[in-house]
């Protein structure tokens, strides 16, 4: 059974009594096509190591495997880690029947998957924290939230994670993905993209920095004079050029960094 054929994967479910679950947002990517051009924008390289963020029946899987790399399928569905031992016995793949956000990342390696949504923020912050891990992360989700990743703040309802994102990544262009592509059919069209790790971080104490960052973003529309506290804030903002009245959303990451090393360091 080839995931990547329609005919054949809704057969075996039938046959099976198998059923995607909406609660897991589970729309399997099923176009040969576009799984060549995720491999394509995922960079695969001949025996190197690829783990994938949620496998699903396999379509994806099967497409890594065909570019003679070794991947680590980290699937928490048993249904499909059974499947996969059955359709997939290849030599390559290593099998994980576990949560990934519960998962050791140990690199170099390169990280691909078509992410589940209503986890998708918890799976960004975990690349974050890990992604002196990854060589490279290619992801496919929800195209309005791919939107707001790659634009770079200050944008008008731009989070904690927007920021976090923008201080260990750079982005790739991607491309949009119809509905027509996965099975069943989502409502929203979706989007692959390359996280691209940076390899000179801010020269900055990262913790304290996003501690000092965190807060600020429960209540952006509030002036930074009065969510911080510090009687410097005012006259640094002037300093760099914003109203004393300026609020989160108003701020670059890039100025954020000179607000924190003004206020705290110098």
């Amino acid at each position: 059974m080839d995931p990547r054929k329609i005919s054949e994967l809704a057969s075996f479910f039938k046959e099976r009594a198998l059923f995607p679950k909406r609660s897991l947002s589970q729309n399997f990517l099923i176009d040969k096509n576009v799984l060549e051009k995720i491999a394509k924008e995922a960079e695969i390289v001949e025996g190197e190591t690829v783990l994938e963020i949620g496998s699903g029946p396999g379509g994806l899987t099967k497409t890594l495997l065909e570019k003679n790399c070794k991947v680590i399928a980290v699937e928490t569905d048993r249904r499909f880690t059974a499947l996969l031992r059955e359709i997939l016995p290849e030599e390559n793949l290593t099998i994980v029947e576990g949560d990934f956000l519960e998962y050791p990342l140990i690199g170099p390696i390169k990280i691909v998957g078509n992410i589940p949504y209503h986890i998708s923020s918890a799976i960004l912050e975990k690349l974050c924290n890990s992604s002196k891990e990854c060589s490279r992360v290619t992801l496919v989700m929800q195209k309005d939230l791919a939107d707001r990743i790659i634009q770079k703040p200050p944008f008008r309802n731009a989070t904690f994670l927007s920021y976090y994102l923008h201080f260990h990544f750079t982005f790739t262009k991607g491309f949009a993905i119809s509905p027509n592509c996965f099975w069943p059919a989502p409502k929203v069209f979706s989007y692959a993209l390359s996280l691209v790790p940076k390899q000179v971080l801010p020269s900055v104490d990262k913790e304290a920095f996003f501690a000092f960052l965190a807060p600020l973003f429960q209540k952006r529309r509030k002036m930074l004079s009065s969510l911080l506290k510090n009687s410097s804030v005012e006259k640094v903002l002037i300093e760099m050029g914003f109203s004393p009245k300026a609020r989160p959303e108003e701020l670059s990451l890039e100025q954020f960094l000179k607000l924190f090393l003004s206020l705290f360091i110098n």
